[in-house]
């Protein structure tokens, strides 16, 4: 006789029901093997998006921020939603540093997906945290003798753009250079 399968790969449980055993079955592993576990599933786009929000914030946090990019491009962005409102706000305000990183780890997953979700649902948290990293200057277009001061560059030779912090400088040239390449009135708003 063939040993029994164990609950966790018997597909034909509901989703709901398998979820629950995969949850279970994650309890006793580690970051890195919960992330190889859901990445052998036949399909760990469905089992990610069929996860509660909530279940999906607990692996996330088991399997560590840096190391979950593969989650966050499975994730939907409402998934992703929630795991924002818990890893960014302090009390009742964003924590920019914070925010920044998570945008950081979204963009880094999926960058297409995180630029729309950006630019659409995610709009607020977007301009919040470019107000807080970024110093804008404005060339005005019959401004002949407008100087590029050093550490400024721009998309599209109006907006010139500053990072606040050197560290995230790199980052925020990409962000800015996808928004840009999206939506050009997006970025100039």
């Amino acid at each position: 006789n063939p040993p029994p399968k164990s609950p966790t790969m018997n597909h034909a449980l509901s989703p709901a029901s398998r979820g629950a055993e995969l949850l279970r079955e994650f309890d006793r592993l580690h970051g890195r093997e919960i992330l190889e576990r859901i990445l052998r599933e036949q399909n760990p786009r469905k089992l990610v998006e069929d996860l509660p929000a909530g279940d999906l914030y607990w692996v996330v946090k088991k399997v560590g921020a840096d190391e979950c990019l593969p989650l966050l491009e499975l994730a939907t962005p409402d998934q992703w939603q929630y795991l924002l409102d818990l890893e960014v706000w302090d009390r009742d305000e964003i924590n920019p540093a914070e925010a920044l990183a998570w945008l950081k780890r979204l963009f880094e997953a999926d960058s297409g997906r995180t630029i729309h979700w950006l630019l659409h649902e995610g709009n607020a948290l977007l301009y919040f945290v470019l107000q807080k990293s970024i110093e804008v200057m404005v060339r005005e277009e019959d401004d002949k003798e407008f100087e590029i001061p050093e550490g400024f560059f721009t998309h599209d030779g109006v907006l010139f753009l500053n990072a606040l912090d050197l560290e995230s400088e790199p980052f925020l040239r990409e962000l800015t250079g996808a928004i840009a390449a999206a939506s050009l009135p997006a970025y100039q708003t």
